[in-house]
């Protein structure tokens, strides 16, 4: 079919006159030549299902008033929307845009959707491209490429008013969409239920304005691009949650020793969810103002360990030890979470150099006594170790000459180092009255009751938080 029969149909005001309200519905026709139909004004529907073209397609700068639909058909060579704009809505399911590969295999067909205004719905799923180009795009309602396999992407500057669909797609060069508004959700999730998984490589989506969610969950999401082993997902602003469960995120190309996961900056008003997934090795967190309000993990602790690991050595902020210590404590499970706080202070100590010798010894010194005020079992053991000596170094020394007992007062040894060892409280006067200490002994229970006042103030300043 002559592509000019078409247009002549659209614009020739006799023909056009005579077209029913449907307006024009061609199926399984064959356009040999280019399909130029640029800078014109069609008023009426416009259907090309299941047809060939074997030019390019130009309807640049176009506006069409009512539906466009371009289902199943199959573009051989470029097809150009750029500055186009349709009021109603585009369906181009199932389209085959791969175009034909050149003498060396290779297929440079594009998708030209720069500019492209649309008032309704833009549907292009279950197609496949080679490349689409999406600049500046405007959407007022959904954009969905559900189950569509796409080379390469870029949707930078897009507007889209409502939800943007990538379920189960499959972008294996690059996905690019910085600065990109969406005023729904951004879904590029996989499908448990059908056990498809979405596939993403290289996705930028920095400084990206998502009103939703950003779900990721389920989904394959690689550094493919050499020159760029980046992950960029900074400077977002995300007003609902942000899953990433059950993904895998790796580095695919051998070329690239890593594969930076960049979320700087990010905002995310709702939950932050890393559940179930696969951190491939070469994989690293850059978390430096991350931001969230609240975040949902693994609870089993075996499995979280992989997270807590990458956190902790992309020096996140949050605090990541504060971080992984409260998501562990509203799990239940405060032994592990006592662990990552002193873990935080032991990385202080090692960082800290003996030139600052005061913070340094202080560390030192809370760290072996009352484990930072974190292990208050340490803190049991030590109070009944210096008890329990003090009570030996008492009797003992009773056998010799360096205690005097006045007046004949019996002196039980237990009671004697647990009085001298409480700070303050005097559990028997007799003990301070009676009782004359002499020589080595003396000197021994003078540091046994200044460390009963040591360990006294370590207590309460860990229990008050001062020390963590």
């Amino acid at each position: 079919m002559s592509p000019d029969f078409i247009i002549s149909l659209l614009l020739n005001n006799k023909h056009k006159s005579a077209l029913p309200f449907s307006g024009v519905r061609i199926a399984g026709a064959v356009f040999e030549k280019d399909f130029v139909l640029s800078g014109a004004n069609i008023a009426h529907e416009l259907w090309l299902e299941n047809s060939c073209f074997r030019g390019i397609v130009n309807f640049d700068t176009t506006v069409f008033e009512k539906d466009v639909s371009l289902r199943g058909s199959t573009f051989e060579d470029i097809l150009s929307l750029r500055l186009t704009t349709a009021k109603a809505r585009i369906s181009a399911r199932f389209i085959d845009a791969l175009g034909r590969p050149d003498a060396n295999g290779r297929r440079t067909n594009k998708v030209n959707l720069d500019s492209l205004t649309v008032g309704r719905n833009l549907i292009l799923a279950n197609g496949r491209f080679h490349e689409i180009q999406g600049n500046n795009l405007k959407v007022s309602g959904i954009a969905d490429f559900t189950n569509s396999k796409i080379a390469a992407a870029d949707f930078s500057n897009a507007n889209i008013a409502g939800t943007f669909v990538l379920r189960r797609a499959e972008i294996t060069d690059h996905f690019f969409a910085n600065r990109i508004v969406v005023g729904g959700s951004l879904l590029m999730k996989g499908s448990k239920a059908l056990k498809a998984d979405s596939i993403f490589a290289s996705v930028k989506l920095r400084g990206a304005r998502i009103s939703g969610d950003l779900d990721i969950s389920r989904a394959k999401v690689s550094c493919q691009i050499t020159n760029f082993p980046k992950i960029d997902f900074a400077q977002m602003k995300i007003g609902g949650q942000f899953t990433l469960e059950s993904t895998t995120l790796s580095a695919s190309i051998p070329e690239s020793r890593t594969c930076n996961i960049d979320l700087s900056g990010t905002d995310v008003e709702g939950a932050f969810i890393i559940r179930r997934t696969n951190y491939q090795p070469g994989v690293k967190f850059d978390l430096r103002g991350l931001h969230y309000r609240s975040i949902h993990t693994e609870g089993n602790s075996a499995s979280f360990m992989p997270l807590a690991r990458l956190l902790i050595n992309s020096h996140s902020s949050p605090d990541p030890y504060n971080f992984l210590a409260e998501i562990l404590r509203n799990q239940g499970n405060v032994s592990l979470a006592r662990k990552f706080l002193i873990a935080k202070k032991d990385r202080e100590l090692d960082e800290e150099t003996w030139g600052n010798f005061f913070s340094k010894f202080g560390l030192w010194l809370s760290k072996h006594t009352i484990g930072y005020g974190h292990d208050f079992v340490q803190v049991l053991k030590l109070f009944m170790g210096v008890w329990a000596f003090g009570a030996i170094f008492i009797w003992r020394a009773k056998c010799g000459r360096n205690v005097n007992i006045i007046h004949g007062t019996s002196v039980n040894s237990l009671a004697y180092s647990l009085d001298m060892l409480l700070p303050i409280i005097s559990l028997r006067k007799a003990h301070d009255d009676h009782v004359d200490l002499k020589g080595l002994i003396a000197l021994y229970f003078y540091f046994h009751k200044i460390f009963g006042y040591y360990l006294t103030i370590f207590v309460i300043a860990g229990l008050s938080g001062i020390t963590q």
